[in-house]
């Protein structure tokens, strides 16, 4: 990964054929190493940099079909090869061209006729449902979850019923997502699937891919106007840790709704001006019915980080007029960013934005791919996203709901009970897993939620200063039957991985909870909580987890 990011920072900005030359050789350089991902990461930089109908652009699309070639992935080879036969080119390139593509459909003849197997990103894996209807106003949400609010809390969710482990309450999608720059070679930047890495470079820039022309139509919303900016940022801005790019993507996603300034300036004075701030009923709010403008309330209406002192706000402030400033100066929307109030009003909107961000996005996970083989389970933080209902739910070290990211781009939110919670209680995830008990004592926990979310945590694992997984003590609650159940259960989902062993050993896992969770916490409930992730993981990931 180091590697890769090097050249990233090396190689960005526009289009350059003998950028895209450089970048080329390196990937070949991987691709004698058999390191099929860097050398595939590596020619989609190239293919991203060349200028169009280039030689270079039509030697990317080969180098890269030759390593969909040798890893099996016949259609993806023929995809390459079809875009650089429509590269101008020598009648004897033409030529080469199409012998290559000829062994290509001689090979995936000979696939088809052996049913030889290709090694492949996904395999079959469930469906997610809710576990119970939908609620009324929130189609991906439980019917059994209530939005409250009070002083001490803000806006949280409870249960309406008990709840049981196992039984999934919310499916949501991300109002919006971004990718992060290291990952731009390797996923869509608009919704973010890997696409086994098959991905139409952007015809403005060398700084995103897309999946399908159909995402990449869809540009014409958001990256057209991030395309132009987006490298005199990073070349500016250099931290890219601290720009806001999911904070730009939901400032565009505001002009579109608002199409004229005087209407977001009415709206937003209306939302922001003291003594007279506009309520925003969120038990009341219908996720099926509510429109462009009323998700930009909703957003603006949601918690923030406060920020750190003048100094991280004088910071963000002239990063936020930096941004304006460029889409004003560089973009279509200068016509529509006009004037000095337009401007100073969305570096407003942008900064609530960040903080906002700051207080709730999510950052995504995806797992090994299938391209190089790993001894260890090693995951990758590729993009953020925000969610609107999911952004309601508190922090707690000790969580009675567990986050998992699902879907082909690893972006839809699935939330499920790791423990039995009664009607009325509050539902808690926790924010992140250094953050959580077992990882993380209770200053070192205080420290983290003040710095980075503003608050104190006051949950039972703070209060009563739960023990780490290190010091937790093991009770020996089971029987010899349910330990023998744990522990055949266990062996089968190391040694099967398989969706019918983890639906079978789910609800066993999930009664074994239920039964011993008022001794919580302790290794013993630890490993069956554990358990039940594997099961949920193996059920609906793209690949299973190991027990540890």
């Amino acid at each position: 990964m180091n590697n890769v990011y090097t050249m990233q920072s090396e190689f960005l900005g526009r289009k350059d054929s003998e950028k895209a030359r450089r970048i080329r050789i390196r990937g070949n350089a991987h691709l004698r190493n058999f390191e099929y991902e860097s050398a595939v990461e590596a020619f989609n930089a190239s293919i991203c940099h060349a200028l169009p109908d280039t030689q270079e652009l039509r030697n990317g699309f080969c180098d890269r079909a030759i390593v969909f070639m040798k890893i099996g992935l016949l259609d993806e080879a023929l995809d390459s090869i079809e875009v650089a036969l429509l590269v101008k080119q020598t009648d004897a390139e033409m030529t080469q061209l199409e012998e290559f593509r000829k062994n290509i459909l001689v090979l995936k003849e000979r696939q088809n006729s052996y049913k030889i197997g290709s090694i492949n990103s996904t395999c079959d894996i469930e469906e997610p449902k809710l576990s119970h209807n939908s609620h009324k106003n929130v189609p991906f949400a439980s019917e059994f979850i209530e939005i409250q609010e009070n002083e001490k809390f803000g806006r949280y969710l409870t249960a309406k019923k008990d709840l049981k482990p196992g039984e999934i309450i919310l499916l949501e999608d991300p109002i919006c997502k971004v990718l992060d720059r290291e990952f731009i070679y390797k996923k869509c930047t608009h919704c973010l699937k890997s696409n086994n890495f098959n991905l139409i470079p952007c015809s403005q820039c060398s700084v995103a891919m897309f999946c399908s022309n159909d995402c990449m139509n869809a540009r014409k919303n958001f990256h057209k106007y991030e395309c132009k900016i987006m490298t005199p940022i990073i070349n500016i801005l250099c931290d890219e840790g601290r720009i806001p790019w999911i904070s730009l993507r939901l400032l565009l996603m505001t002009l579109m709704y608002y199409p004229e300034m005087d209407e977001l300036a009415n709206m937003y004075h209306n939302l922001t001006k003291e003594g007279q701030k506009e309520k925003f009923e969120f038990k009341n709010f219908n996720y099926m019915s509510a429109t462009g403008p009323e998700y930009i309330k909703y957003i603006l209406n949601l918690a923030m980080k406060e920020p750190n002192g003048d100094e991280e706000y004088d910071e963000i402030q002239k990063m936020c007029t930096l941004i304006v400033n460029l889409l004003a100066k560089r973009t279509d929307l200068k016509t529509k960013i006009n004037r000095t109030h337009h401007k100073k009003l969305l570096v407003e909107i942008l900064m609530k934005f960040f903080y906002v961000n700051m207080a709730n996005n999510f950052v995504l996970v995806s797992y090994p791919t299938w391209m190089e083989k790993s001894d260890t389970l090693r995951h990758e933080l590729f993009g953020s996203a925000l969610y609107l209902f999911t952004s309601l739910i508190n922090h707690a070290c000790v969580p009675n709901l567990k986050v998992k990211f699902i879907g082909e781009s690893n972006s839809k939110v699935m939330i499920y009970v790791t423990r039995p919670i009664k009607a009325g209680d509050q539902l808690f995830i926790t924010y992140k897993k250094t953050i959580s008990y077992l990882m993380a004592d209770k200053e070192s926990r205080q420290s983290v939620m003040n710095t980075e979310y503003g608050f104190e945590c006051t949950c039972s694992a703070c209060n009563e200063n739960y023990p780490m997984l290190k010091e937790l003590q093991r009770l020996d609650l089971c029987t010899d039957q349910e330990k023998a159940l744990l522990q055949m259960g266990c062996i089968e989902i190391q040694q099967k991985a398989s969706m019918d062993v983890a639906k079978k050993s789910l609800p066993k896992f999930a009664e074994i909870m239920e039964k011993y969770s008022k001794s919580y916490p302790s290794i013993d409930c630890y490993q069956i909580e554990s358990l039940l992730e594997y099961c949920m993981s193996t059920l609906y990931r793209n690949r299973p987890f190991m027990y540890e």
